[in-house]
């Protein structure tokens, strides 16, 4: 599973969820989350994969 299905309970938990998937694991969620992945590059600048 590309995301901790706890990141659905809320959009509060899935933006933690998926900020911490950016940061430890970029490639699977760039795989799985491609949009989401560009998201969060702009969002913090960053391009960890």
């Amino acid at each position: 599973m590309p995301i901790d299905p706890y990141a659905l309970e809320s959009p509060a938990e899935f933006f933690a969820v998926a900020s911490e998937q950016f940061f430890e694991a970029p490639a699977t969620l760039r795989e799985h989350l491609p949009d989401v992945y560009r998201q969060l590059e702009q969002f913090y600048r960053q391009h960890p994969f």
